[in-house]
């Protein structure tokens, strides 16, 4: 495919995620036993032989940089080109700016170093296994400016949905005040363009102020310039609230979306680390659940995800749960609906419980 690709890290980094995002970017927030969610995106990218990836930060991004290194796990490392972080600077001083244009007004030079035709821009917090291939054929058939990959699903305030003609052009867009459970048309952050057209845009909106590219390009523009919607019909999931993530995380235990997402014709592709088998304990019970290497299961676990190198002791119980990498649930501990962050340990006989919409919380590297 020819084009590359720029993705910004910090996508949805706002109160209704906080409690994960602390320590890390939204870009790599552990999910789903042992990937982070920048893989989907990533592994999407390389199926389309995306091969030049450039990733704007803004802050919190050392744990970003040490899981997608120079890109070797998702054959993204080159001797030019490849794989990229690009913490935005200005002036020789990083910079702070939150917003779409200002920061890639601030790596606008390593685009207009690309010689790919196309640009591919997007968030980091997508759950997908996505044909950026069958993307672009749309877009050529289509004769688009600008295609937008959407999906139909329940909608949260702050998204943007999107209307539609009968050959695909987005004649209307509106950004929603409220939730809504309704399925609605709304955007994925996934956009594909000319690089020019990119240029052009980037020059319009440090000129203007623009800050959001649904916003300001989207529903403002699509009179004027050819927009049309792409919808993505397979398995998709946006992390942005905790609801989302746990949800999210839920769905994997669904076999079917678990073959969707990893044992399709393309895989997920992460960072490769060797660990031991998990051990399983003379008494455990382990019922629906999706275990990750290196574990010790010598507890009940039920409609849970347990991430690398946790330890379940006898006579602990997790249901409903999230257990990231390093944890230690002690003897007697009980976890329903619960997100646990990386290292945390729950002590004996502790009651910790959440519920889907509102699910307990446990920051990294907590003692309870």
């Amino acid at each position: 495919m020819n084009a590359f690709c720029i993705l910004f890290a910090n996508a949805y980094e706002n109160n209704s995620i906080s409690e994960i995002t602390k320590m890390r970017t939204p870009a790599s927030i552990p999910y789903g036993g042992r990937y982070r969610l920048i893989d989907f995106i990533l592994s999407s990218l390389v199926k389309a032989n995306v091969r030049d990836v450039g990733i704007i930060t803004n802050n919190k991004f050392a744990s970003l940089v040490d899981h997608v290194g120079m890109g070797k796990d998702w054959d993204l490392a080159r001797k030019n080109g490849g794989l990229k972080v690009l913490p935005p600077y200005r002036d020789g001083v990083v910079s702070s700016h939150d917003d779409v244009f200002h920061s890639l007004y601030d790596v606008h030079g390593y685009i207009k170093d690309m010689l790919q035709e196309y640009c591919i821009l997007g968030n980091t917090n997508g759950v997908f296994n996505i044909d950026f291939l069958d993307v672009l054929d749309f877009h050529r058939t289509k004769g688009a400016d600008i295609t937008v990959v959407y999906r139909t699903a329940p909608v949260l305030k702050g998204d943007m949905e999107i209307q539609c003609d009968d050959e695909g052009r987005v004649n209307d867009a509106m950004l929603m005040t409220s939730d809504s459970d309704q399925p609605r048309s709304v955007t994925m952050k996934l956009y594909l363009m000319k690089k020019e057209v990119i240029l052009s845009l980037i020059e319009k909106g440090a000129t203007y102020g623009w800050g959001d590219f649904d916003l300001d390009v989207i529903a403002k523009h699509n009179d004027s310039i050819k927009i049309y919607g792409y919808e993505h019909k397979g398995y998709s999931a946006i992390i942005n609230s905790l609801e989302s993530f746990y949800q999210s995380n839920m769905d994997l235990l669904n076999p079917a979306i678990q073959k969707e997402l990893f044992r399709s014709e393309y895989s997920i592709h992460t960072r490769i680390k060797d660990s031991v088998p998990t051990i399983y304990g003379e008494n455990n019970s382990v019922k629906n659940s999706f275990v990750a290497d290196g574990c010790y299961i010598g507890g009940s676990v039920e409609n849970s995800v347990i991430f690398r190198d946790v330890k379940i002791d006898e006579g602990a119980v997790v249901k409903n749960s999230i257990i990231m990498q390093g944890a230690h649930i002690h003897a007697g501990a009980q976890l329903s609906s619960v997100i646990a962050d990386k290292n945390v340990s729950i002590s004996e006989d502790i009651v910790l419980t959440g519920n889907p919409k509102v699910p307990f919380v446990i920051n990294k590297g907590k003692v309870v």
